[in-house]
Parts: structure tokens; sequence; C-alpha cells
């Protein structure tokens, strides 16, 4: 609760600073849980997500700092860890020949739906989403073609590791994506040597927007090294834009892990835009690990940017 106190007050003296291009602003997600599941914190009041930002882009040139903040024992019954999990700390730099660099911590190059609650249909990430890197220690560096085509590289620390372990080496990537308005595309690779779970991932996502209906897929396949086992990934998510207040959510989400086990969850459910920056949301969930039976729950949440 210290390190969000002393947040605070860097918050409200940073804007001070806002006539000088400093942006400040983050997120939080708090809800209610309720599931047959038989882990007590699936019926529960919770803070499930949130951030603070810092940030300032002045000419070709952008700083960001991220730090997540969720509920976690590991600070007390009633602790919030900051700073953990999804946290970014990153610089980049953008040429008028298109070509561009971001060196530091950034979010993962790879997964359909964001780290972020408040940028996902759903406050709950799906299956997949955990078949893919969350962060990337590295550097990134890449080509703007055109307003359509965007070509990156990667190369960084161990997926989701802050710094280099012992007998460790670096993982290599990259990542192709297109679109226009009605249509996108992305093509991502990642080789990773070191001590990882993985050998390889490729992730392959492809969406349209149709009107008011936003439909994209997911697929991905790798190999954990360890068992020397591969796994494989699918998701389909569906956003309908009812009104300017309500949309109607849908994700289907399918993996067979590397011991070879199905699992298949389903969201469904609407989100109530109060504002653009307050949003509510309903989501039924039913997932099913196999071989543990299946589980059923519901979510309520109220997601605030601010």
């Amino acid at each position: 609760m210290k390190k969000l106190g002393l947040m605070g007050v860097v918050l409200m003296s940073g804007a001070a600073f806002a006539a000088d291009g400093i942006k400040l602003g983050g997120f939080a997600d708090v809800g209610f849980t309720f599931s047959n599941a038989t882990d007590p914190a699936t019926k529960s009041f919770g803070v499930g997500d949130g951030a603070f930002y810092f940030g300032k882009t002045m000419g070709m040139g952008e700083v960001l700092v991220d730090i997540p903040f969720f509920y976690s024992t590991a600070t007390g019954p009633n602790g919030i860890l900051a700073g953990a999990r999804q946290a970014q700390a990153w610089i980049s730099w953008k040429y008028e020949n298109g070509a561009w660099w971001k060196m530091g911590q950034f979010d993962s190059l790879f997964g359909y739906e964001a780290n972020d609650s408040w940028d996902r249909t759903f406050s709950k990430a799906g299956l997949v989403s955990g078949t893919v890197p969350v962060t990337h220690t590295g550097l990134n560096v890449g080509y703007k073609a055109s307003d359509n085509l965007n070509i990156g590289l990667l190369i960084s620390d161990p997926h989701d590791k802050g710094a280099m372990a012992a007998g460790g080496k670096f993982d290599f990537g990259g990542k192709i994506e297109t679109s226009s308005d009605a249509f996108n595309a992305s093509v991502g690779f990642l080789m990773s040597y070191g001590t990882s779970a993985y050998g390889y991932l490729v992730d392959v996502i492809a969406g349209s927007k149709m009107g008011q209906l936003n439909a994209n897929v997911e697929f991905n396949m790798g190999n954990n090294k360890i068992v020397d086992k591969s796994y494989m990934g699918f998701g389909a998510y569906l956003d309908y834009t009812m009104s300017e207040m309500t949309e109607i959510g849908a994700a289907l989400d399918w993996t067979k892990d590397a011991a070879s086990a199905k699992n298949m969850e389903l969201r469904v459910g609407p989100k109530f835009n109060m504002n653009k920056d307050f949003n509510v949301r309903i989501a039924l969930d039913w997932t099913q690990h196999a071989p543990v039976d299946s589980s059923v729950g519901v979510m309520l949440n109220a997601v605030h940017r601010f």
C-alpha cells in the first residue's frame, strides 16, 4: 500500500510537468467473481488489474513506464502488488524513412488479447493468452514500409525475464503485420534457446471489421523442449457494437498443452460504456481443463481509465 501511496503523490506532483509533454494516466479494474470451482478466490470481490502509466513523446522519440497493480497474497491478506507481471519500461525512436526501434522491457509481440484488461473485451484473458509470452526485455527493430505494412525483428533475454540468468541464451523472433480499414493480419515467430519452456512459437492472427462487427481469430503452435512435446492454441473473438453504449462480446479458446491435455473456454457477455473512460462488464465463463471437471462462473467488473 505504501507503494501505491507514493505513486499517488507522483501522479499529483507530475501534473505540474504536463506542459512539458509528460503523459500521466492508468486504469483500475475491480469486480466480483462467482464460480462453482473449488478455489475460494473464484467466489470473491477483488482488484483484478490496473496500471499507472508515465510517458512522454517528443518528436520521433517516446518513453513509457507502465507499473501494473493487482491483488496478491504476496503483500499480505489484503495487499495490492505493484510493479509485477506485465511491467514495462522502454524507449523508442522512429525515423522519417520508416525505420524504428524500441529498447527496454515491453509487452509481448504475440497474442491477440492485450496484457492490460482495459484493452480487452473481457477482464479475464482466455486460455490462448497463456500460451504466449507476457513481456520481452530486449531490442525490437523494424521498418514501417507503408501505412498497411510493418516488419519487426526481436532479440531479447529469455521471455518473461528481466535479465539473463546463468546458462541463459537470447530469444530471437519477429513479426510481420498488415492492416487496412476492414482487414488485419499478422504472423509472428519466436525461437528460444535458453531455459524457457518452449523451443519455438509461431503465432498467426487474422481479423476483419464489418460494420459494427469486429471478428478475429488466432492460431499458434510451439514446442516445449523440456519434455519435447508440442502444444497449440486456437481462439475466436467477436465484438458487436449494438449502440454507442452497449457492446456484446464472445470468445472461444481451445488449447492442447505439452502434456497433451485439451482445454476449452467460452466467454460471453455485454459491456456497457458509461462514458469513453468508464465501462461495466458482465461475462459468463465456462472452462474445461481436461481431465478436470468443467467450471461455470459469472464475472462483474467495473473498469475506469484515468
